[in-house]
């Protein structure tokens, strides 16, 4: 580890903390969970492969929630080249349109309780 590093690693660490408290995440019951999973995984190792990366499940539930809820991207912009219709509705060829995963991930129509930070919609296991 390069000097410097562990201090950086504490800051973006309580940096986390923070963004945790403002989302409402119960922090304390997944930041352990989470925590507990990557010492079990990586402990204190030096190097840390992909393979130990894909390990991480539980980490990657807890990410993908996240972002299911505050995405990086909350919008995407498309221009439709033609027209098209979608869901029977006509789309004139040359508008814009913004779909937006902000608005999507808090849609009771694409997941069950969708304002409750659930970590476990991500589970290996859990239905499509």
């Amino acid at each position: 580890m390069e000097e410097g590093e562990f201090s950086e690693a504490r800051e973006d660490m309580a940096a986390l903390e923070k963004d945790y408290e403002e989302l409402g995440i119960d922090s304390v019951g997944e930041e352990d969970e989470v925590r507990k999973e990557v010492d079990d995984v990586i402990g204190m190792k030096y190097n840390i492969s992909y393979e130990d990366l894909g390990k991480l499940t539980y980490l990657s539930q807890v990410l993908k929630e996240t972002l299911r809820l505050y995405p990086t991207a909350p919008a995407v912009f498309r221009k439709i080249p033609e027209d098209t219709a979608i869901d029977g509705l006509h789309v004139p060829g040359g508008v814009s349109c913004i779909f937006s995963s902000f608005v999507a991930g808090r849609l009771e129509k694409f997941s069950k309780e969708p304002l409750t930070f659930d970590s476990a919609r991500f589970h290996p296991d859990a239905p499509k």
